[in-house]
């Protein structure tokens, strides 16, 4: 069962995260959304995103909607600049008895890669969601990806075996 998570923006000390839903209501913002996507959703920087995120050559109208029915997207830019630097997206869900469970999964443009932000994004992401909780949140990372691993360990999160796969594993972080 999709659950909806209480929070729409929120911010670190270099970064300002919040909810896309007003960049999507307003054509023209959609539009720059969508223009600063197109630079930063890279080859590279969705080597290691499963095939469902992937951008189809002409189609990040397609791909935006696509995340937007599917996901709770919430963009991170830098604070001083107002530079689009990646996304955050989030699926909650609920199973009756338990928790609500929260998988993430973020990217980052390559010039913001090396500075610190993932850790950041994730950290501040963890203090907004404690006090609305009690949460689950899970992350999957590509064996072939030890640098989310790291962030997302940094950020207090740890390797869920029984929830891991050969090609991907799972790190989860319960916060109540």
């Amino acid at each position: 069962m999709s659950y909806s998570i209480a929070l729409s923006a929120y911010t670190t000390e270099r970064l300002f995260v919040r909810h896309w839903r007003d960049d999507l209501a307003d054509p023209a913002r959609r539009g720059e959304l969508e223009r600063g996507l197109l630079r930063i959703l890279t080859s590279t920087v969705l080597a290691h995103l499963p095939p469902s995120l992937q951008v189809e050559k002409g189609r990040i109208s397609n791909w935006v909607t696509d995340r937007a029915k599917e996901s709770e997207v919430f963009v991170i830019k830098s604070e001083k600049s107002g530079d689009l630097l990646g996304l955050m997206l989030l699926v909650a869900q609920m199973d009756e008895g338990k928790p609500p469970h929260i998988h993430l999964g973020y990217l980052l443009a390559e010039p913001a890669w090396g500075r610190g932000y993932a850790t950041e994004v994730i950290r501040g992401l963890v203090a907004a969601l404690t006090p609305l909780g009690p949460f689950d949140v899970m992350g999957g990372v590509g064996v072939d990806n030890p640098a989310s691993a790291k962030v997302l360990t940094r950020a207090g999160f740890v390797k869920d075996a029984e929830h891991s796969a050969p090609e991907t594993e799972m790190y989860v972080l319960k916060l109540r």
